[in-house]
């Protein structure tokens, strides 16, 4: 079971950055410039195992 919810927790992020660079990429945007917005999209998938110990009762 362990396997199967590791892959679906990342499912959100990989179709948020492929809708992203899909759009950027629509808008004319740089390559460089959509690896950086891209990259700030990471952020909450990077910030929460620090805000875990935070949100538990």
């Amino acid at each position: 079971m362990g396997p199967i919810l590791y892959f679906t927790q990342g499912l959100p992020y990989v179709l948020v950055v492929t809708v992203s660079v899909i759009m950027y990429k629509q808008l004319g945007v740089s390559n460089t410039d959509i690896g950086l917005y891209t990259s700030w999209l990471y952020l909450p998938w990077v910030l929460k195992p620090l805000t875990e110990p935070f949100s538990r009762p």
